[in-house]
């Protein structure tokens, strides 16, 4: 007996398991089922059921169709046939899965009444247990996130296509969407004998100009392609694509892709290990690349891993350790900053996949992966989570994105829309005739070259802005970001480092304007920061310390150039220095 939760859907199995069979011809629903042709399975098993007059080998058809109703995302259809299967004496197996199909499907009560009953049959009852708590949980978590109003969620209808399955989804730079799907239209003209459905092609689509812009044929191909993620620029494109590796088994693999240049497609090699690699993650640094794969030697299923880009290529993976990856799967990981998202089905969710967030500790630990709130995730599956990168915020919204869900089963996975509202006790009414200002700040940093490599375009590592008075990480380069909520005339004091620099702290002042705007306006501002490169036994000039003749006080122009070494000293109270 197994124990593992495989709440997995259509899409999730669809995409990215290990061994992704190409068609073959087969006689009935069972050889079907063997090679992964669901779609041409169900009608076989649906005939064969109906022939057979063996109570036995109907509870066999019976779970077999629950299973691939499962697997191809029509889940409430596979929860009856899961039932039948139970009812006609299949035994535990049957009663297991039937147990989890209603969690996911949010028929938590139900659940917990099967989970009591799998404790009794089982002799397992503590496995069970945690799953009637979290059932338990679950049906307080939806209570709260109906009430709140932290988060409201619709289906993005203007992407999506009724009857394809849209996943996959990424912001672009430039506000454009990225996703894959495997709608009419596709580059391949052949149908997935999995799902009945054309094999997955990348889609971009612009919000501004509400349509579909065509995606390099480099990049889609007759196999499937998907899961995208960018570098800062938006110039490389990392995506997914499957294809045969070795005889008919196809692997998938994450490939690099100039957008720009129009070259060819770059295989990023990740290890010589017979196993697939999905959904890319890369870092603001440009220099991190987080990615789910089910290679040996994992936590479960599907582990998170890392690579570091370090002298021209990628180095060899590492896990993320049991404290993110777990004995089930981890997928759809998407960096926000700093903040690691990603999908598992089995730390403690509602069902399914479910989103959590995460990130590194100055100790280099990862925080305790904390779950989003429903609505954002449900019973299905959610995952692939991405915020847009022109949201504004305002009065009302503090934050706006998109992830996927299969939590409408009867059309598979869809493009939802999500919206962070402000909490209503800190929504300030303001007369509609006086606007916002919101400031923008543009922090120049020194010395440029230095951020690379010498005689190399390799840009090490990034530099990092720590807002002093809440200790908020503000990720930034040599570019511009966004100081929240900041008031006209307050000083604020930033922390600024990166590795072989001296960190140094600054304060720096937010003008007071003298204007009061009929509508929400921007004021950008240039912040000089000059970061110092760690070198030891090496003499510093002071510079532009002047005296007048025969005059022991400074000149005025002095200070300046002190009050630099002042705020260099006090950034570093433990560095020690010789006076010459």
């Amino acid at each position: 007996m197994g124990f593992k939760i495989e709440n997995l859907y259509f899409l999730v199995v669809l995409f990215f398991l290990s061994a992704c069979f190409g068609p073959k011809k087969v006689r009935s629903g069972e050889e079907a089922f063997e090679f992964k042709q669901y779609s041409v399975g169900i009608p076989l098993f649906l005939d064969e059921f109906e022939e057979s007059n063996n109570q036995s080998e109907k509870a066999k058809i019976s779970f077999l169709l629950g299973e691939s109703y499962r697997l191809m995302g029509q889940f409430s259809k596979s929860i009856s046939w899961y039932k039948k299967s139970y009812d006609l004496g299949y035994g535990f197996s049957a009663l297991e899965k039937y147990a989890f199909a209603l969690k996911s499907n949010e028929d938590y009560e139900d659940a917990i009444r099967n989970f009591i009953l799998l404790a009794e049959e089982s002799g397992l009852a503590s496995v069970y247990r945690k799953e009637i708590n979290i059932c338990k949980l679950a049906i307080d978590w939806k209570k709260r996130g109906l009430s709140s109003n932290e988060f409201k969620v619709d289906q993005w209808l203007d992407v999506n296509e009724k009857g394809a399955h849209d996943f996959g989804t990424q912001f672009h730079p430039d506000g454009s969407l990225y996703f894959s799907s495997d709608r009419f239209g596709a580059k391949g003209s052949e149908k997935y004998a999995w799902s009945g459905h054309f094999y997955f092609d990348i889609y971009q689509y612009s919000p501004i100009e509400k349509k579909l812009i065509a995606v390099n044929d480099d990049i889609n191909t007759i196999h499937h392609e998907g899961s995208v993620a960018f570098d800062k620029t938006g110039e490389n494109i990392y995506f997914v694509r499957c294809e045969p590796r070795e005889l008919e088994d196809s692997y998938c693999d994450i490939f690099k892709y100039n957008l720009k240049q129009n070259g060819e497609t770059e295989m990023i090699f990740l290890g010589e290990e017979l196993c697939n690699n999905v959904h890319p993650a890369l870092h603001p640094s440009d220099t991190i690349l987080v990615f789910s794969s089910d290679r040996k030697l994992g936590e479960g299923m599907y582990d998170l891993y890392y690579s570091v880009f370090r002298n021209g290529e990628w180095t060899n993976p590492i896990n993320l350790g049991a404290g993110i990856n777990t004995t089930g799967n981890e997928k759809f990981p998407v960096w926000n900053k700093d903040t690691l998202y990603f999908s598992s089905d089995q730390l403690a969710g509602m069902g399914g996949l479910d989103i959590f967030k995460t990130w590194i500790q100055p100790s280099g630990q990862w925080v305790s992966p904390q779950r989003l709130p429903y609505p954002i995730n449900s019973g299905a599956d959610d995952y692939s989570i991405s915020f847009d990168p022109l949201f504004l915020k305002n009065d009302h919204t503090l934050n706006s994105g998109v992830f996927c869900s299969n939590r409408i089963q009867q059309d598979g996975d869809k493009i939802f829309r999500f919206y962070e509202m402000k909490p209503k006790k800190d929504t300030i009414q303001k007369p509609v005739s006086k606007g916002k200002i919101y400031v923008y700040l543009n922090v120049l940093f020194y010395a440029k070259e230095s951020y690379y490599q010498p005689n190399s375009d390799i840009r090490l590592d990034s530099v990092y802005t720590i807002l002093l008075e809440d200790s908020s990480l503000l990720f930034s380069e040599n570019k511009q970001f966004i100081i929240r909520e900041v008031e006209m005339g307050k000083a604020y004091s930033f922390r600024f480092s990166r590795k072989g620099y001296w960190p140094l702290e600054l304060e720096y002042e937010i003008p007071a304007f003298n204007f009061s705007p009929t509508k929400d306006s921007t004021v950008t501002l240039a912040w000089p920061v000059r970061l110092i490169p760690v070198e030891f036994d090496k003499a510093f000039v002071l510079e532009d310390v002047f005296f007048d003749f025969d005059k022991w006080d400074l000149r005025n122009e002095a200070e300046k150039s002190l009050l630099s070494m002042i705020r260099f000293l006090k950034s570093n109270p433990n560095l020690k220095i010789k006076i010459q």
